[in-house]
């Protein structure tokens, strides 16, 4: 059986990248939100920014034996984490982990057996 092991390092470092980009911007606006005592921002930095990296590291480990399913888990990362992104604001990080965690799901998606 062929181990799919560039979706797999892609999806991986992508992931790792989304939990870290996620914690730095929830704690972030955490603290934004405890200063300004407004409007609560840092839910959708937990559930979209750590979330989707967590669901990135399964669709990661997934795809290292089923292409298809893991592909899907790491464009809904990516998906999530987009979302994040418009919601609150662009860093350089997280970007870089969209871009990982889309080409992993698409090399993911495109594995013939």
């Amino acid at each position: 059986m062929k181990k799919n092991v560039a979706p797999f390092v892609l999806g991986l470092i992508g992931g790792i990248l989304g939990v870290i980009g996620g914690l730095c911007w929830a704690v972030c606006a955490e603290l934004a939100d405890a200063i300004t005592q407004e409007t609560n921002y840092a839910i959708y930095a937990w559930v979209f920014g750590v979330g989707g990296g967590v669901v990135g590291i399964v669709g990661a480990s997934l795809g290292l034996n089923n292409g298809k399913k893991g592909g899907i888990l790491m464009l809904l990362s990516a998906a999530l984490i987009v979302g994040a992104m418009v919601t609150l604001d662009f860093t350089i990080l997280l970007i870089a982990c969209t871009i990982l965690l889309a080409l992993g799901g698409i090399l993911g998606l495109s594995v013939k057996k």
